[in-house]
């Protein structure tokens, strides 16, 4: 019988024979320059030779796409495998090294080995999500392109780059568009940092969910539905989302019509506009963002129980608190509402009733408490943005919710009672 690192290898092999000649051409040889265990797949290999290396790859392994178009359409096992561990995939660059799976598959690359790196490439029209990576200890994506490029949005992927439920994770220098969830979604992760990417054209620009301890900066979120989601959502493993710093981001127009495909989900319920959203997190800082021409909310905070669903969790936590939002530029916000979901309808209306059609302030809570007290969430808004307390309450009626509106700031003008957050240590 052989074994699993003997057949791996020999793949490895007939895969890079190429990669392995002496031509120190990049467009011959992958490889070159590569010091490690290298398997380069230049333009002409085949989608079953890509496939068979990556799912048989020996720990250790760096494969090197060389520039051109890779076509991935009819793969056996509906996506690109990567389960040894230390893996490094990388093209020549962005647009230089595409792999076009043209609506076919489950999704782009699923990676399940601990520390794995994706980079320099483009990942196209995939089936599902873009890349997906799952319980993995050190994950790098870098300078990663994901797109769709079919007018039935219901075609696309729901998330184009995917981690989750692994530790020590970096997402940097990316692009995303087309989501019908999220352009950069890590869930459920811990040490996170998302950095330097841009996402453009999805329902969610980049979302941070039932994570512990996450620094989200310098990203370019334009054009999505809602810009920066910090969730908390029931029935997950690993729950109670804390330790989120938002900073130096820039959160411009930010409202494309939700194409969400499930209309009972919570990211169905964002309304078109939302700039950034905190949703039953705690201990969270947002602060130095540009956040600008967002046409429902600047900043909202939100506990579970907006959303109107049921908690049948018993060990979820529904509500935000220790929420700091300080020292950020909000202009143009908030000045027309999505009337086309419930929350943005509320919203139209406080708008047009309270406010006289003029926008809405810069952060806005929905005013459901955690007990008693002038502010037992402390939801903290800095002394310079504009505060708006919904004032939401249960009806019992249908819908079950209720608004008392106040823009009494007073008790929220409590940013210098909450310490700032630790950033994320670099590994």
């Amino acid at each position: 019988m052989i074994s699993r690192t003997r057949l791996g290898l020999a793949l490895l092999a007939a895969a890079g024979t190429l990669a392995c000649s002496s031509n120190d051409s990049s467009t011959t040889n992958p490889c070159a320059g590569v010091t490690d265990a290298c398997v380069g797949f230049p333009e002409a290999t085949s989608a079953d030779a890509i496939s068979a290396a990556l799912a048989t790859a020996a720990d250790g392994t760096t494969f090197v796409f060389g520039p051109g178009r890779f076509v991935f359409t009819n793969l056996a096992a509906g996506e690109l495998d990567v389960t040894a561990a230390n893996i490094t995939i990388r093209g020549a660059g962005r647009h230089a090294t595409v792999l076009d799976f043209g609506g076919h598959g489950t999704q782009g690359i699923l990676a399940t080995g601990d520390h794995f790196t994706l980079e320099d490439l483009d990942i196209i029209d995939s089936g599902g999500n873009g890349v997906k990576v799952l319980a993995v200890d050190y994950v790098t994506i870098r300078n990663v392109h994901v797109s769709w490029s079919s007018d039935d949005l219901d075609t696309h992927g729901g998330y184009g780059i995917y981690p989750v439920q692994s530790h020590h994770v970096l997402v940097e220098d990316c692009f995303t568009s087309g989501a019908n969830d999220t352009g950069v979604y890590i869930g459920q992760s811990q040490d996170v940092i998302a950095r330097n990417n841009e996402s453009t054209g999805n329902v969610a620009g980049l979302e941070i969910e039932n994570c512990f301890d996450a620094d989200v900066h310098d990203n370019y979120l334009h054009g999505n539905t809602g810009g920066i989601l910090v969730f908390d959502l029931p029935t997950l493993a690993q729950q109670g989302g804390h330790g989120i710093r938002v900073f130096d981001n820039h959160v411009i127009a930010n409202n494309h019509f939700n194409f969400a495909p499930d209309l009972g989900s919570t990211l169905a319920m964002v309304p078109a506009g939302a700039g950034i959203t905190i949703m039953a997190n705690h201990d969270v800082e947002v602060f130095g963002n540009l956040i600008q021409e967002n046409q429902s909310t600047g900043v909202s905070v939100i506990s579970y129980m907006l959303t109107g669903q049921e908690i049948t969790d018993p060990n979820y936590y529904p509500f935000p608190s220790n929420i700091d939002i300080h020292d950020n530029i909000m202009v143009w916000n908030g000045t027309s509402p999505d009337v086309n979901v419930p929350l943005g309808g509320a919203l139209a209306q406080i708008q047009a009733q309270v406010f006289g059609g003029s926008p809405l302030p810069d952060v806005i809570w929905d005013g459901i408490p955690l007990g008693g007290g002038e502010n037992p969430n402390m939801i903290c808004a800095g002394s310079t943005h504009s505060w708006l307390s919904l004032g939401t309450y249960a009806t019992g009626g249908d819908p079950p919710i209720g608004f008392v509106p106040s823009v009494a700031s007073g008790p929220y003008r409590c940013s210098d009672d909450l310490a700032a957050l630790p950033p994320v240590t670099p590994w």
